[in-house]
């Protein structure tokens, strides 16, 4: 309540600026006119007096709020699991509102094991919510944690491991520290169920083809799968994005699996490079760039302006995307306020879910894109009995 106070606060400051310098003026020439009479009538008394400014008033201060439920019971009565479950879900509820303070003075929030005395299904909730909050520009999230469950969804770069011996406290922020962190917490891979793998370059891509594989799944479940229910198909991307996937990661490089490999076509050359050597690979069917600059490429400009218009509004002017454009620095240019990462996620979760199948195969004008989950989901089929 304090901080939502503060927040409030932050966005009438130049009203209550107003409205202190009126109070300061208008005192300050009462006692002006004040000691201009006692001079009148007492010069000796009324010399050297001012009126002096003692300082600014705290508006936090002037406003009480409680939560409490029907019976009148105040929160602060209630258990700690209580309480602690209402201020975590104070982080949820900031991911879902376009916050003015946040956008313009900055925020950051540390919580010290925000699993404590919650039920796995509202860990992984409160997490969740922590990392979009962490996403905003202008925001940073601190936390500590033991858990696996919990350190498994943070991002690689952000995993810090913090190492105290004889003394002296390290922080390490490198491989080994990721290595370390993951054996501390116990986080181990689980991919026993897995018959092949699908490479790509970043978590986004992942979010993008399991949200693209079911909206093709309902319309066509006999030529694609639904990735989302495919045990036997392990996307991962190749950088990592989090500590479980890059932990799963290392652990499928000794396994040898039949494995697919998608790479950008963004102008990089060494991509180029590691298809043309992966073709001398046996366990590899599928390596190839794609045929529009990244994965963004392929949602629908019809989709992204539908999506984007009905968030932002009538302030939103969609600007040109064709197949070369870079789709998330274009949107930021065009008033998008979502750091890239945040922006990519959205494009591949919430605004994929909402692409038709029409829009999606005007989109892949060659057909490069069906194509591949049409042969993804056909090896995976022939390989689950």
């Amino acid at each position: 309540m304090n901080v939502a106070i503060r927040e409030s606060l932050s966005k009438a400051t130049k009203d209550l600026e107003n409205i202190q310098n009126k109070v300061k003026e208008e005192v300050t020439e009462v006692a002006k006119v004040t000691i201009s009479k006692l001079r009148e009538m007492d010069p000796e008394v009324a010399k050297g007096l001012e009126p002096v400014y003692q300082g600014d008033p705290k508006w936090d201060k002037l406003f009480q709020f409680k939560i409490e439920d029907e019976q009148g019971i105040p929160l602060n009565k209630r258990g700690s699991g209580v309480r602690r479950l209402v201020l975590l879900n104070f982080f949820r509820a900031k991911v879902d509102m376009n916050n003015e303070a946040l956008m313009t003075n900055g925020l950051i929030y540390a919580v010290e094991e925000p699993e404590t005395a919650q039920h796995p299904d509202n860990q992984r909730k409160i997490m969740k919510s922590l990392l979009e909050l962490g996403k905003r520009i202008n925001c940073q999230i601190l936390i500590t944690t033991h858990l696996a469950e919990i350190a498994k969804m943070a991002p690689n770069s952000g995993v810090r491991l913090i190492k105290r011996e004889h003394g002296v406290t390290e922080v390490l922020d490198d491989e080994d520290a990721l290595s370390m962190a993951a054996q501390e917490v116990g986080l181990f891979a689980n991919v026993s169920a897995a018959k092949i793998v699908f490479y790509v370059e970043g978590p986004s891509d992942v979010t993008f083809f399991r949200t693209l594989s079911k909206v093709l799944n309902q319309y066509d479940a006999q030529k694609y799968l639904d990735f989302t229910n495919t045990q036997e198909l392990l996307i991962v991307p190749m950088g990592g994005g989090n500590l479980s996937q890059w932990v799963t990661l290392k652990y499928l490089k000794s396994l040898n699996l039949p494995s697919f490999y998608l790479f950008d076509r963004d102008m990089n050359q060494a991509h180029k490079v590691e298809v043309n050597e992966l073709k001398d690979d046996p366990h590899c069917l599928f390596a190839s760039l794609t045929d529009q600059r990244e994965i963004e490429n392929y949602v629908s400009p019809a989709t992204i302006e539908r999506y984007f218009s009905k968030i932002v509004g009538n302030g939103f002017n969609m600007p040109f995307l064709d197949s070369n454009s870079d789709v998330s620095k274009t949107l930021k240019q065009a008033g998008i306020r979502k750091r890239e990462p945040h922006l990519k996620e959205t494009l591949a979760s919430e605004v994929t879910s909402e692409m038709t199948v029409e829009e999606f195969f005007a989109n892949d004008r060659s057909g490069f894109m069906s194509k591949l989950l049409e042969k993804l989901s056909h090896e995976v089929s022939m390989r689950r009995n």
